[in-house]
């Protein structure tokens, strides 16, 4: 009887794991689109409209490193890129964390993040942006991609790498707070 219990316990959770993975390759918009790989980011995006739109709405106020004059698009959002991680690293740490590397995705709408959220989770959220840890991502929506919002999720796929048990939310919330409210020092 026992055997058959757990026979059937053990089926289940490899249906549902199937199933949690078909919905996310359905869902999931990174299956097309193009990459951006810089010295700490993956950036994930649908196409140069996006890309553009990123670069205006949450980079703009990022100044070029010396010599950059001639960058590609995908270049200069690199090199941005990189010096935010770097700002926001010196921020919250003088050394940074090893292994400091991780994915940012473009999504275009609130939906979308919300969609995502609830799929890998299984519950709703009003998010514009969540940093997933277990996949080392950072989904941010386009049409909310701001500076603060972008640093705060950088910081908190920091703050996970800086610590090998995770601090609490609200600890994990705070710091990335004070990365978000420091970032223009």
């Amino acid at each position: 009887f026992a055997d058959d219990e757990m026979k059937t316990k053990m089926t289940l959770m490899i249906q549902t794991t199937i199933f949690s993975a078909l919905m996310l390759l359905l869902s999931s918009p990174s299956s097309f689109g193009a990459e951006i790989d810089s010295r700490y980011i993956t950036l994930i995006y649908r196409d140069e409209k996006q890309l553009i739109e990123f670069d205006r709405k949450a980079l703009r106020n990022i100044p070029y490193q010396k010599g950059s004059e001639g960058l590609s698009l995908t270049d200069e959002v690199a090199a941005k890129l990189d010096m935010l991680v770097e700002k926001v690293m010196r921020i919250l740490v003088q050394t940074p964390p090893r292994q400091t590397r991780f994915t940012v995705e473009l999504l275009p709408s609130e939906t979308d993040i919300r969609k995502i959220y609830s799929v890998r989770y299984g519950k709703g959220d009003d998010y514009i942006a969540f940093y997933s840890p277990t996949e080392n991502t950072i989904f941010i929506s386009i049409d909310d991609a701001r500076l603060g919002v972008l640093v705060h999720e950088i910081a908190h796929a920091i703050i996970s790498k800086l610590f090998y048990n995770a601090p609490t939310k609200m600890i994990h919330e705070a710091l990335a707070q004070f990365v978000e409210d420091h970032i223009d020092e």
